[in-house]
């Protein structure tokens, strides 16, 4: 796993210009390391396992977080990830679920 640091400058000031009024700022983040992010929700109906083939190639395993949302007459349900390769992720639910799994894949540095 790759670490970064995050830091938060102001568009508007980025160069030295001194004006008689001062702009509102306008934030951005901007991070030491180079940064993969990859976002998309999978769709469940009543399985209790199901993978995802990842749509950008890593050359190290990267880190995924998956979350569960479920309908409303659905209670909780746990994910966990039971495989982890460099093209896929494969995870199972405690239960049934039927519902959206939102997943991010994230791998800082290269």
């Amino acid at each position: 796993m790759g670490f970064t640091t995050f830091r938060r400058r102001d568009g508007q000031r980025f160069r030295k210009v001194y004006p008689r009024v001062r702009k509102t700022p306008r934030y951005f983040t901007i991070s030491d390391e180079s940064m993969i992010v990859e976002s998309t929700t999978v769709g469940m109906t009543n399985e209790v396992t199901k993978s995802y083939i990842f749509e950008t190639s890593f050359e190290s395993i990267p880190t995924v977080q998956l979350t569960a949302e479920a309908s409303a007459s659905q209670g909780m349900v746990n994910v966990f990830i039971t495989s982890l390769t460099i093209d896929t992720v494969t995870w199972e639910c405690s239960a049934p679920f039927t519902g959206t799994i939102h997943i991010q894949v994230i791998k800082v540095g290269t």
